[in-house]
């Protein structure tokens, strides 16, 4: 099941969608601007980040334990 889709800084379409069964890890699916498979992450713990920049520059939106905001920054390195 679909659960969440984005585009990152180089076109490349990040798909997630669920697992198979309840408690299932996420899956996300991972196409070039042209349609073409690049990669899966397979993890119960990975998310498609809120916002991707250059050179597999991500940002993630998390929140402490009160509920106080703030941003993170990382850099993916796998599919690019």
């Amino acid at each position: 099941m679909l659960a969440g889709m984005t585009v990152d800084w180089a076109g490349q379409i990040w798909i997630q969608r669920t697992g198979r069964r309840v408690g299932d890890p996420w899956h996300v699916d991972v196409v070039d601007r042209d349609g073409r498979y690049v990669g899966t992450v397979e993890s119960d713990e990975f998310v498609i980040a809120d916002a991707f920049g250059p050179n597999g520059l991500t940002a993630f939106i998390e929140t402490d334990e009160l509920d106080v905001p703030r941003v993170v920054v990382k850099r993916l390195t796998m599919l690019y």
